[in-house]
């Protein structure tokens, strides 16, 4: 494969011939290689489902699961595949003790279906719901750390932190705020939906209770795979959301069998780190993460408007203000989206914030600076 970047990869991708993808950061996509071996695993079962599923499975699960914990730096008896980061993020919140009068805390970046699953907490248990106001736009790790420490106290229960935020791209200094925490004995749950493949990522550095990944974003796995790693600590009070055949026979066996499910986009992660191994993980990641902070700067000084994050806590997202004459909302936002793929063939995200509207700006390997002046253009 090229060691070259950019539009030289586009091939490599099965995005439609006009279309400029700016938007990875959403369900991700999938390099060729990784479908097709997807779809080996598939027939593949189909072939024997009974010896497949019952003789073969559970060991193959367990080599996969393995080798990508050598790459996201855990244990390999901590991780086990989820299918997607909220799945793994409700299977953590489910098991934090907690009563009335006690405190959840999280940012008011958290991503929404994680925010649900904690005001269902909340409302079950009778505990608070606290968010921690970050700064936007945010200039320094110190600003983040600070909103996080002011909403700590005695009586917080579990805080949840994002790697990446979502709509504002932030790289959270995510070992400091664990550290925080974790110092005056609070747990912590990470959603780290957007960190794999965009980050060095290393969860046991970070020593988080659990941390959640999804694999189909920035990873380019299958859509259907995620991970969670789990604490020694945390391990024997964490069960999966649903329970079935594999309850009381120890944390794997509990989060492998939960009935059955298409395990292929679990056993297609071999083929998807193979990808990133042939590109060179840190040549690859460090394009993409150039070339984001690149385009945050090259479309704040095109548009005369500011970006979220500072270069320090820009990953491979970057959200910039667009500029405008009035205020913004929701339908104007979805409007100037479908403007944008209908007009220009620009798949990008666009949002209102305070009245505002922003788009966020993905870059993956297949993304050139090409791509950033079209958008850049089609605004103008």
């Amino acid at each position: 494969m090229s060691q070259d970047f950019g539009h030289a990869l586009l091939n490599e991708w099965l995005f439609q011939k006009d279309l400029t993808f700016l938007n990875h950061g959403a369900y991700g996509a999938v390099p060729r290689p990784v479908p097709s071996a997807q779809h080996s695993w598939r027939e593949e079962l189909e072939r024997q489902p009974v010896n497949f599923i019952n003789n073969r499975l559970e060991a193959m699960l367990h080599d996969a699961a393995k080798d990508l914990a050598t790459f996201v730096g855990a244990s390999p008896d901590a991780l086990v595949f989820v299918s997607n980061s909220t799945e793994g993020a409700n299977a953590a919140i489910k098991s934090v003790e907690i009563g009335p009068g006690d405190v959840v805390v999280t940012t008011d970046q958290a991503y929404q279906g994680v925010v649900n699953a904690l005001l269902k907490l909340c409302r079950s248990t009778g505990a608070r719901l606290s968010i921690a106001k970050l700064p936007w736009p945010v200039f320094s790790a110190d600003q983040i750390v600070d909103a996080v420490e002011a909403t700590l106290g005695p009586r917080v229960r579990l805080v949840v932190l994002d790697h990446v935020s979502s709509k504002g791209a932030i790289l959270m200094p995510i070992e400091r705020l664990v550290g925080c925490c974790r110092k005056i004995g609070i747990p912590v749950l990470v959603d780290g939906a957007h960190a794999l493949g965009m980050t060095a990522l290393n969860t046991e550095s970070i020593k988080a209770d659990w941390y959640v990944g999804s694999c189909h974003k920035w990873f380019c796995a299958p859509k259907g795979c995620a991970f969670l790693a789990v604490s020694e600590e945390q391990k024997l009070k964490t069960h999966p959301t649903v329970t079935s055949t594999g309850y009381q026979k120890g944390f794997w066996k509990e989060f492998s069998w939960i009935g059955i499910r298409d395990p292929s986009p679990w056993l297609a992660v071999t083929a998807a780190l193979k990808f990133w191994k042939d590109l060179g993980v840190a040549s690859a990641r460090s394009y993409m993460n150039k070339l984001a902070d690149w385009a945050g700067d090259e479309l704040v000084n095109k548009w005369g408007t500011e970006r979220v994050a500072s270069t320090c806590l820009t990953g491979a997202m970057v959200t910039v203000r667009v500029p405008q004459s009035s205020r913004c909302d929701p339908f104007t936002a979805e409007n100037f989206h479908d403007h944008l793929l209908r007009c220009h063939r620009i798949e990008v995200p666009v949002f209102t914030h305070d009245g505002e509207l922003w788009v966020r700006v993905s870059t993956h390997v297949y993304n050139s600076e090409v791509d950033i002046e079209l958008l850049a253009s089609a605004i103008n």
